[in-house]
């Protein structure tokens, strides 16, 4: 025990070490940063990621060096890696947004502003720098729109009504732009010049820069459970869809929505998705929603319109992929027009980080090549937006709660070489049954049977199927027990028997031929059931008469050719009884032929959980239940 815990010290010291060098280390580098010394910089960065390749903060300041040295394609890569640890950080879009305007990709550089600006719409720093690009693009009227929210909140700010200027300039809004420019004068030579320059012919007596007014939007306000987060609840009532899951279907549906003026959802719409199942899924989550939108958007003290847009990430599984080195590979696959490769890659580069527009674009001519399905759709819809009514909602990550279970044909847990069926459930342990439902495969893909559990009782409906998916049996239990009234299938849909239970008793209702004919009207005739025993290979039957629907005469449960249970019965009650085995004749006290006979042998074999002796490996009997 000393030694134990002498060692867990010692972990824990060499723990609190490094995290106390990554830290002098990080600020270290953030001093040269801000002086300017950004090579310097990017030696003390390097030693921190070293130590930590998850921290995204040092990615992000390294990223940022390279990029004040002129850097810019390592700048992002750096800016990726820096996404791939922190996945809501707004300053990666500004950031991109710098690097492709450097780069003379002015498209881009405008996609990734306005995104940045969607994750943080109050981030006055992004208008200002997106003002400035959409003057050098010549989009005037767009500058005059962030100008406009500069100056209203901050009505000093000399450099705005100087970059309004011009934008009303531009459009021949020739008294606008003087105005502004007059403002300014006094505060910048450049400004003073310009006023001269151009307004020297104009009387702006009596006329003054009319106040901009833009009231910032208070958002809808949502409640759940007394949380607030939206995203709670979608991740407490949006389920991974076991279809999706089946189908190996995984990445990000992007919804837009909006919450009216009066708190009600309209318009949902799919931006982008992988699969039409995991769509429904986040609209139907949507729509749930509606009653817990506790107050609409507020603009100047009048209920508007507020549009959400909203990432849902499929995840089957945690693994995940580095955006840079797979960029790589798709920039090479690209230029020798392997579009094969340029799709399956852009594919899982757009799973892991959906807002690469330049990736997009690749992925899209890839699917052209091949007429593939263009399983992102553009992004045209985020160039331009209504600041006031739109904004971004935090993404939301679904990842699969399923645990898949191989069997083997007679029901042991198996690996998949050896494997007949499949179980897929929401379970948590795979020892002892958990509440929640399961649906069993045939290994070729057919459903076989479905049904729930709480915790390890049978619970509610069980059904089982033939290879086409038709219903050939349907259960009810309760605490384990089954009740109400089941009912059995012949292949061709027609039902064949149904019984009525009351704890273990049960009555036989009806027995029909294939063709719908009662073979036990008002309950009398002969009787006959059978089934596959597992366990034996062979098949079990029962047989017996009925008298008012009334065990009468002899009854035999056999299996295969050979008598192993006869019972006597007269006007329903049980008289005597045998068991049979290897010869000898055992007398019985009670009924044996209770309701246990007609529960599937597949189920309660499956519930044992017992292990095929072919798997020797106690490693591969650990790995066995992984997703």
């Amino acid at each position: 025990m000393f030694l134990f815990l002498t060692n867990n010290i010692n972990i824990q010291s060499q723990y609190l070490t490094d995290s106390s060098h990554i830290a002098v280390k990080y600020y270290k580098g953030m001093e040269l940063f801000d002086k300017g010394q950004y090579e310097q910089a990017i030696e003390f960065f390097n030693d921190v990621i070293d130590r930590d390749n998850g921290n995204h903060a040092a990615y992000f300041q390294r990223s940022y060096a390279y990029y004040y040295l002129g850097k810019y394609k390592t700048a992002l890569v750096d800016i990726e890696k820096a996404f791939e640890n922190e996945r809501k950080d707004h300053r990666y879009f500004y950031l991109k947004g710098l690097y492709y305007d450097k780069q003379g990709n002015y498209d881009l550089a405008g996609y990734y502003i306005n995104m940045a600006l969607m994750f943080q719409p109050d981030k006055l720093y992004y208008y200002s720098y997106r003002a400035a690009l959409y003057l050098e693009l010549g989009k005037y009227r767009e500058a005059i729109h962030d100008f406009d929210i500069l100056i209203a909140n901050n009505p000093h700010d000399y450099k705005s009504y100087y970059g309004r200027g011009l934008a009303y300039n531009n459009i021949r809004m020739k008294t606008e732009a003087c105005l502004d420019w007059l403002y300014a004068r006094d505060y910048n030579e450049n400004c003073k010049r310009y006023f001269f320059y151009k307004c020297t012919d104009l009387d702006l007596r009596g006329k003054s820069v009319k106040p901009v007014k833009y009231f910032i939007t208070e958002k809808p306000q949502f409640r759940w459970q007394n949380d607030t987060s939206l995203s709670y609840f979608f991740s407490e009532n949006l389920k991974y869809p076991l279809k999706a899951y089946i189908n190996h279907e995984e990445g990000t549906v992007l919804m837009k929505f909006i919450v009216t003026a009066n708190k009600q959802i309209k318009e949902i719409s799919i931006l982008q998705s992988p699969s039409e199942i995991l769509s429904n899924a986040s609209i139907e989550a949507i729509k749930a929603s509606e009653p817990y939108w506790e107050t609409p958007a507020m603009n100047n003290d009048n209920s508007i319109d507020f549009t959400y847009y909203l990432p849902i990430t499929f995840k089957l599984s945690y693994e995940g992929y580095h955006i840079s080195e797979m960029t790589d590979s798709l920039r090479y696959f690209y230029d020798i027009k392997r579009y094969d490769e340029v799709y399956e890659l852009s594919n899982r580069i757009l799973l892991v980080n959906h807002f690469m527009a330049e990736v997009l674009v690749k992925h899209e001519m890839a699917a052209s090549q091949f007429n593939l399905p263009v399983i992102y759709s553009n992004f045209d819809f985020l160039k331009s937006f209504d600041y006031i009514k739109n904004e971004i909602h935090d993404e939301l990550w679904i990842n699969t709660n399923f645990i898949k279970i191989y069997f083997n044909e007679i029901w042991q847990v198996t690996t998949l070489e050896n494997a007949s069926y499949v179980r897929i459930s929401n379970w948590n342990s795979f020892v002892e049954f958990s509440e929640g439902s399961y649906t069993d495969f045939t290994i070729d893909g057919n459903i076989y049977s479905e049904g729930s559990y709480n915790y390890k009782y049978r619970e509610g409906k069980f059904s089982f199927y033939y290879p086409d998916g038709k219903i050939k049996s349907r259960f009810s239990f309760k605490n384990n027990l089954l009740v109400d009234t089941s009912r059995f299938f012949y292949p061709n849909g027609q039902l064949k028997y149904t019984f009525l239970f009351d704890e273990e008793q049960f009555k036989i209702l009806n027995y029909f031929d294939s063709t719908g004919i009662d073979l036990i009207p008002d309950g009398n005739g002969s009787w006959e059931f059978s089934a596959r025993d597992y366990q034996n290979k062979n098949s079990i039957k029962i047989k017996g008469e009925l008298k008012e629907y009334k065990r009468e005469g002899t009854w035999q449960f056999m299996i295969g050719d050979m008598i192993s249970v006869e019972e006597n019965y007269e006007l329903g009650k049980f008289v005597k009884g045998y068991y049979y085995e290897d010869g000898y004749k055992t007398k019985i006290k009670s009924s044996v032929l209770t309701s246990w006979f007609l529960i599937p042998f597949s189920l309660e074999r499956s519930e044992q959980m017992e292990i095929d002796p072919q798997i020797d490996d106690p490693n591969l009997y650990r790995n066995l239940f992984n997703l």
